[in-house]
């Protein structure tokens, strides 16, 4: 080969070459999205351009101490061709030159990443060659899920559908965003003071808890993939279902509930299918991780001598789930709405006052370019705020509108049995009914969002 033109990019004192053929864009150095269980060498994922970019630290691919990606220095190179899927981190960049052929020596060491040795200006630079360097770690591009109509793994969890769309659960474990499809969610509880440990069972396994009148098995699935377990007011567990079994999930925090198009959720690359996630999600420049079937099916199959199976789910009589809702907070009080009617939960946003807007209405946000109506709870409940708390906002939405309400936070979101569910004569005005929850020590009012969007003294 023969190499015209390179790029002298530097990590301290040592200069390597990259032929400028290859490479699209110098950029800064974008948020990266870890990817758990790959090669040290991928150091994350990036949204760019419309696709998935696949970033690895050129360093650490030559064998030398990693890029410091925090320095104001350290730039991005996305490439072309066969590698337009991937960028390379680098320390610095020092200028871009023509080669003179009698200065430069090429090298045959086929193993070899470094093809060529050129001598400019007193200095030695290094040129490596992209096939070599990334023979180790060679990925295949990012696929949209639905470009291979027939990926049979795929075909479990992504409706192929542009136009249709999909409901998720968002939380984060340590840092990181993940998503897991409502289907597999059967409802969100706190963590409780204690486990029952399980002798001999895996390591992922916490322990088990009773859960009403079922003995239930909890996973942390921090622990899974490789994250710090700690110690929060905020953890929660996610009680999902597969294949008629239960098991509990342990994670840091729940964010949010949305729902994303199926042209915003792509496959991963062959070599992570055996991995902990099951594709990405596009969300405002973000990439979020999915939690798919497979995970789910690998980890009730190793436990399910274990678990509980559709026993914990009464079909007849009054004891079926009647409705599925998410539970908050106001005060010390504790609301309820059907989740059929939730559209996502934010974090809150600054709100913009309105001139001459009713009283109960706060102002409005943007939310992904729609602009939405915000009121505050607090007031229409007649309880005190504090904006100076953490607040959330859960965006409802009926026939033909959507509004945001303010509520201190979001503690649940479960499905309730049949007679847990209480019909009280003086119920008021927004509740509907009393969810008797926890053997009755846990009285949660069920608001009616119906009556929230038409009372005139909300929307005058």
């Amino acid at each position: 080969m023969q190499v015209d033109e390179i790029l002298i990019i530097k990590h301290d004192d040592i200069s390597y070459g990259i032929a400028t053929s290859a490479i699209e864009q110098i950029r800064h150095v974008p948020d990266l999205t870890p990817l758990v269980l790959s090669p040290k060498e991928i150091i994350g994922l990036s949204a760019m351009g419309g696709s998935i970019r696949t970033v690895l630290d050129v360093n650490l691919l030559l064998g030398i101490d990693a890029v410091d990606h925090q320095s104001s220095l350290s730039r991005m190179l996305t490439l072309t061709d066969a590698h337009a899927h991937m960028a390379l981190l680098i320390s610095e960049v020092v200028e871009s030159i023509v080669i003179d052929q009698e200065k430069i020596e090429y090298i045959d060491a086929p193993e070899d990443a470094i093809v060529a040795i050129y001598r400019h200006h007193g200095d030695i630079v290094q040129v490596f060659e992209l096939e070599r360097l990334f023979k180790d770690v060679m990925l295949k591009s990012y696929e949209r899920s639905d470009i291979k109509e027939n990926t049979k793994e795929l075909n479990s969890y992504i409706d192929k559908s542009d136009t249709s769309s999909q409901r998720y659960l968002l939380f984060k474990m340590a840092d990181e965003r993940y998503a897991l499809k409502i289907d597999f969610l059967r409802e969100i509880i706190n963590m409780p003071e204690t486990f029952t440990e399980l002798a001999g069972s895996r390591d992922e396994i916490e322990g088990m808890i009773q859960l009403r009148d079922e003995l239930l098995v909890v996973a942390d699935l921090r622990r899974s993939y490789g994250f710090d377990e700690k110690l929060s007011e905020k953890n929660r567990i996610l009680v999902t279902q597969y294949g008629g079994k239960y098991i509990g999930l342990i994670i840091d925090e729940i964010l949010d509930i949305r729902d994303f198009l199926a042209s915003q959720v792509d496959g991963l690359p062959e070599n992570f299918k055996d991995k902990k996630l099951s594709g990405l999600i596009h969300s405002d420049e973000q990439l979020i991780a999915v939690i798919g079937e497979e995970i789910l099916a690998e980890m009730v199959t190793a436990n399910e001598k274990l678990l509980v199976g559709d026993e914990m789910d009464v079909e007849d009589g009054e004891s079926a789930i009647a409705l599925e809702v998410v539970i908050f907070k106001i005060g010390e009080e504790e609301y309820a709405i059907d989740i059929e009617e939730v559209s996502s939960i934010i974090d809150a946003l600054p709100i913009t006052q309105v001139p001459d807007s009713p009283e109960l209405i706060d102002g409005i946000i943007n939310i992904r370019g729609q602009v939405v109506a915000v009121s505050s709870l607090h007031k229409r409940l007649n309880a005190p705020f504090n904006d100076e708390e953490e607040l959330k906002i859960i965006v409802c939405e009926n026939a033909k509108e959507r509004m945001g309400f303010r509520v201190d936070s979001v503690s649940d979101v479960m499905g309730i049995h049949a007679d847990a569910i209480r019909a009280e004569e003086d119920r008021g005005e927004l509740v509907t009914d009393i969810l008797h929850l926890d053997e009755g020590v846990r009285l949660v009012l069920l608001l009616n969002m119906e009556r929230l969007f038409n009372s005139e003294k909300v929307l005058v």
